[in-house]
């Protein structure tokens, strides 16, 4: 503590600090001394001391701003930043596993301008942990960009690349930095006025051996060392498309000639090594259309389009399964999207396709009934089938892909909801009777289709559907009672009580309130199908308490005892409506508080809304 006298000192004399605030200062380091030495110190005291001195070296600098002082700089703006990077070294000695910590002394060296310091900490993490990627990385990038030496920074990724075989992050790094070379010395070539190898002027001033050194470093300047990067790379690292998508978005970086044999040999390998990838061969249709296409691409008389499209079909033919079915769709949606807003319209479709768009609308419906026929189509695609359909104002194409995408996946619930949706709106709209009786089959064939388990929304979907038509509900009721006759208990939320609730709901708003009664009594009978159901029943009847339809006090009390029995012990809110209920009908509900004190595995909420209640009252 005795060494920051002078720096103190010096502090108060330039007036960055007074007494009573140097006594603070003593105070605090002080106080975190003690917690560092300690036999329990734990990381965060370091950092709090690092936090402090940060805040206290931040206010100096904006006082000195302040009073307007320049010069030469003193003891007392240089001690804080040493001070800092001493407890660094004591938190890193303590904590040397913790790069976490390392990495934050090295962006305080950063932003501290300790270029010295920084490049002690860089070898000293490394001696430590010679087998993590990103210090080899970050000590690479800093030869390379602070120190200019592309020399150095090479041999320390190649260092790194042998303590850390197949470490994909520090081939593609080592990538990036060849070409970022190359980019460099083309940039430093142009500025200096040295012209490219094979010019007259050339030809007539060097001899043999300088033409044989220019050509050595023309290849270093068109990417040579950076291909034999990747040929080793791919070498090395395992055979994963991402990996080889992650060189390319490296690529696109750069523009420099040289690019265009990389990319070609990072295509030829896709296809050499995938040949059954849908990725790969995605990546291999949209080559057709990046910024920097590969030579071949150039040099195609096809339309680039075309030319994705012809690849994405080959892509059809060597894959298996509907992962290429989808890529080849998004592609084409895309496609259709920029084209179609070219002529026009909104949002990548216009009212009225034409030209170009009008064909890829065909195409991509095509692709999607191509999928299903083979067995190879995704939900997500049949989903989307019927909405592009509509998209393009084919109302009837889009009922015929809804029916086709429910014979294929007969179990899925999302397909199903969206043909029974698809033919009500179509009911709507035209007000067919005949078509109307189809749609109570339909619902009957959906939800007979779907398992259980998965049905609840369609069964809702299905309620709704029946009842905004105005169609008879009896078939449908009988089908979920046969359903859940024989169920175990459902779950408090969601699942089947949720169909049984809107059940209940549709057939009351459809037939009236005796009709619903009859219908939940008879539901009750089975165990119960959900928390909903009891919920939809009790708010249903709580509803009609003063009015004359209204139940006797028994058999609200009746329906409340089954809901109780059923869940009470996991819902506070049967209880809260319970009490309400007793107290609407001028019942005492101290009996209530006390069973449901007792049966709720966790009260408390019961017991404050309880309290809250009596507070209102």
């Amino acid at each position: 503590m005795e060494e920051m006298i002078p720096e103190l000192e010096d502090m108060e004399k330039r007036g960055y600090f007074n007494k009573a605030e140097i006594r603070q200062i003593v105070k605090r380091r002080t106080d975190f001394e003690y917690s560092l030495k300690r036999r329990a110190a734990v990381k965060a005291d370091y950092l709090r001391y690092i936090q402090y001195e940060s805040d206290l070296d931040e206010l100096r600098k904006l006082r000195k701003d302040a009073m307007g002082l320049e010069g030469k700089r003193g003891l007392a703006d240089t001690s804080m930043t040493k001070r800092i990077h001493f407890i660094y070294q004591r938190a890193t000695q303590k904590f040397r596993g913790d790069l976490r910590l390392w990495s934050a002394w090295l962006q305080y060296c950063k932003d501290s301008n300790s270029m010295r310091k920084l490049s002690q900490v860089v070898t000293k993490a490394l001696q430590l942990h010679p087998r993590e990627a990103s210090l080899w990385i970050y000590a690479s990038a800093w030869e390379f960009e602070h120190n200019r030496n592309a020399g150095a920074a090479r041999a320390l990724m190649q260092r790194g690349l042998r303590m850390c075989p197949g470490k994909a992050d520090l081939w593609a790094e080592y990538f990036r930095m060849e070409l970022l070379y190359a980019h460099t010395l083309r940039t430093r070539r142009k500025v200096l006025g040295i012209t490219p190898a094979g010019s007259s002027q050339d030809e007539a001033g060097e001899g043999a051996a300088g033409k044989e050194s220019e050509a050595a470093v023309q290849m270093v300047l068109n990417g040579a060392i950076a291909t034999v990067v990747y040929k080793q790379a791919t070498a090395e690292l395992p055979k994963e498309v991402a990996t080889r998508k992650r060189f390319l978005d490296i690529l696109s970086e750069f523009s420099f000639p040289g690019v265009a044999p990389l990319y070609e040999a990072i295509y030829s390998s896709l296809e050499a090594d995938f040949p059954e990838d849908p990725e790969a061969w995605d990546l291999l249709a949209r080559r057709w259309l990046t910024e920097h296409p590969p030579h071949q691409a150039s040099t195609s008389h096809s339309p680039p389009e075309e030319s994705a499209i012809a690849t994405f079909e080959r892509a059809l033919a060597a894959t298996q399964g509907p992962q290429m079915y989808d890529l080849y769709r998004a592609f084409l949606t895309e496609q259709l999207g920029k084209i179609a807003a070219s002529e026009g319209g909104r949002d990548g479709a216009p009212p009225k396709l034409k030209g170009r768009s009008k064909q890829l609308a065909k195409a991509l419906l095509e692709v999607c009934g191509m999928a299903a026929a083979e067995g190879r189509a995704s939900e997500a695609l049949l989903l989307e089938w019927p909405r592009l359909a509509l998209r393009f104002g084919r109302v009837k194409a889009a009922l015929e892909a809804a029916a086709r995408a429910c014979q294929t996946s007969p179990g899925s619930a999302p397909l199903w909801q969206q043909r029974l949706l698809l033919q009500a709106q179509q009911i709507s709209s035209q007000g067919d009777v005949g078509t109307a009786k189809i749609l109570e089959a339909l619902v009957l064939e959906a939800v007979r289709s779907v398992p259980k388990h998965d049905a609840a929304e369609l069964w809702i979907v299905g309620f709704r559907t029946l009842k905004d038509l105005s169609l008879p509900l009896d078939c449908l009721v009988q089908q979920l009672v046969h359903e859940l006759s024989g169920s175990s208990k459902g779950p408090l939320q969601g699942g089947m009580g949720n169909a049984a609730a809107a059940a209940v709901q549709a057939v009351r708003d459809a037939s009236g309130l005796p009709v619903a009664r009859e219908l939940y009594r008879q539901l009750l009978k089975v165990p119960p199908a959900g928390g909903s159901l009891m919920h939809a029943v009790l708010d249903m009847e709580m509803e009609h308490v003063s009015e004359q339809e209204a139940l006797s006090n028994a058999d609200v009390d009746k329906i409340f005892e089954a809901a109780v029995d059923a869940y009470g012990s996991q819902d506070a809110d049967l209880w809260m409506k319970y009490v309400q209920s007793r107290l609407k009908r001028g019942k005492s509900v101290g009996d209530l508080y006390w069973r449901a004190s007792r049966t709720l595995h966790d009260p408390a909420v019961f017991m404050l809304k309880y309290e809250a209640l009596q507070l209102a009252e």
